[in-house]
C-alpha cells in the first residue's frame, strides 16, 4: 500500500488517534484469534474507528462477525466491510493493490464507489475476478 503512496501505520497500543472522523479508511488483516480481538478493541478505545470507514480482511467466523458489530456499535465507524466465507491471502493482496492504486488516483468518486469498482469491477472478467467478489459484504453503522 506504501508502493501506492498511501500511508499505513503499524499499531502499537499505545497511539490515541488524532486524525478526524469521515477522513480515514482503516484496514485490519489476520487470522480471526483472540490477539486479532485483542487489537481490534485496542484500536477501538483510542478512538480509530470512530467516525470512519473499517476495511476488515478476515475470514467470516463468529469472532469477526462479533468484532465487525463492536466496530460499528461500541466504536462508532460508519460502516465495516467484511467478509461472508473464508478468504484467501492472495485475493485479499490483489484486491488491496487495487484499492490502493484507485484510491490514490482518484478525485471524483467517493469510497463507497471505489471500494465497489474495485471487488467487482464491470470490465473483469469471470476468469479474473478474485474469489472475493460474492463474499465482500458490509456491516453498515450508523
Amino acid at each position: 500500500m506504501t508502493q501506492a503512496g498511501l500511508e499505513a501505520t503499524v499499531f502499537t497500543g499505545a497511539e490515541q488517534y488524532k486524525g478526524g472522523s469521515g477522513k480515514a479508511v482503516f484496514v485490519i488483516t489476520g487470522h480471526s484469534s483472540d490477539e486479532l480481538a485483542n487489537l481490534v478493541r485496542q484500536l477501538g478505545e483510542c478512538g480509530y474507528f470512530r467516525g470512519n470507514f473499517v476495511i476488515f480482511n478476515s475470514c467470516n467466523t463468529p469472532l469477526t462477525h462479533q468484532l465487525a458489530v463492536e466496530i460499528n456499535g461500541r466504536y462508532g465507524a460508519l460502516g465495516t466491510y467484511g467478509f461472508s466465507d473464508k478468504i484467501m491471502a492472495t485475493d485479499v493482496e490483489n484486491y488491496m493493490l487495487d484499492l490502493a492504486d484507485k484510491v490514490s488516483a482518484e478525485t471524483t468518486h467517493s469510497l463507497l464507489d471505489i471500494l465497489n469498482q474495485t471487488v467487482d469491477p464491470p470490465s473483469r472478467s469471470k476468469d479474473c475476478a478474485p474469489r472475493i467478489k460474492n463474499t465482500l459484504h458490509s456491516f453498515l453503522g450508523r
